[in-house]
């Protein structure tokens, strides 16, 4: 669940005490001052279930820490530096979020580039080639993981092909399935790896023929069981999207993207729904979901040791 600002964080917190989230995503309205930002995150962990705080960094257009960081290259730019390079950035923003209690980041974007015009995906991609992404990605993500910062790669199976922006429309790759395997790549190439991996809202006919949106979708979620498989947390990206907008309530959806695969569902801004969304919840099976994300709380961060998937470590150099 998202956190709203002031004067309604106290009264979310009240809430969340009631009906506990798994995570507690935290926006740029909730970032003031560090030492605000280390109390709030506090508070979160004192809730039942202890909570995990979880926040978009990516750099560039997504940074909600402007307000104490500044303005920060995004991936289009670092994604051109040396792997060491990359490592080092992201471990750096890896030792500030643990310093002010966030756990996590939504980040690295696997998508591939180059983004196409108002997909929201401009300047938020690391290359254009699977291989780049790749090599890219895993260097993020062991900054952060050395850091004590769990990574989650997104947004699976792929946004690369979109000429829509997922926050507004439903996306459609109307691609065949030999051209959708490149942009599955950095994926499957990644997701043993990975302590998150989010589900993207999209139409992949080559995936699921029903073309059921991705976050709902069986067929596609379980390719993420395929060897390598998945060892981390499944998680669809925010609900509240407009992709999502022709299947039924907040509830509804969350309930859809359970029962399809997904171990926990985002919902930013709605934080009000959420005793209905517990309600509607009771009819699904959770038990399988509920181990998965307890046994994955007892792996730290560094376990995820950013070896390619036949377990020899990686190149520290250009890709």
């Amino acid at each position: 669940m998202g956190l709203p600002a002031e004067p309604e964080e106290a009264e979310a917190l009240k809430l969340y005490e009631k009906y506990p989230p798994g995570m507690v995503i935290l926006f740029a309205h909730n970032i003031r001052m560090p030492s605000q930002v280390r109390t709030l995150c506090r508070n979160i962990h004192a809730l039942p279930g202890n909570p995990l705080v979880v926040i978009d960094l990516e750099g560039g257009c997504v940074n909600r820490l402007k307000s104490l960081l500044g303005d920060l290259p995004g991936a289009s730019e670092y994604g051109s530096w040396t792997l060491t390079k990359i490592e080092a950035l992201a471990r750096q923003w890896g030792v500030c979020l643990a310093d002010l209690g966030v756990d996590a980041d939504f980040a690295p974007v696997l998508d591939l580039g180059p983004a196409a015009p108002d997909t929201g995906l401009e300047g938020r991609t690391l290359g254009d080639t699977p291989d780049e992404v790749i090599v890219r990605a895993r260097a993020f993500m062991r900054g952060l993981h050395k850091a004590g910062v769990y990574s989650c790669i997104k947004h699976f199976p792929g946004l690369g092909a979109s000429t829509l922006d997922s926050h507004q429309d439903l996306p459609r790759m109307d691609l065949g399935l030999r051209r959708m395997q490149r942009h599955l790549r950095p994926f499957r190439a990644l997701k043993g790896d990975s302590p998150m991996v989010m589900v993207a809202h999209g139409v992949y006919p080559a995936l699921d023929a029903s073309e059921t949106p991705s976050s709902l979708s069986r067929p596609v979620i379980s390719l993420l069981n395929r060897r390598p498989a998945c060892r981390g947390l499944i998680v669809s990206d925010d609900l509240e999207m407009g992709a999502l907008k022709r299947y039924g309530s907040l509830a509804r959806r969350a309930e859809l993207a359970l029962r399809a695969g997904c171990h926990m569902v985002i919902i930013s801004h709605e934080w009000p729904t959420i005793p209905d969304i517990a309600r509607r919840l009771r009819r699904v099976r959770l038990d399988a979901a509920l181990a998965r994300f307890d046994a994955w709380r007892t792996t730290p961060p560094s376990s995820w040791n950013g070896t390619d998937p036949s377990g020899r470590r990686v190149h520290e150099g250009r890709p």
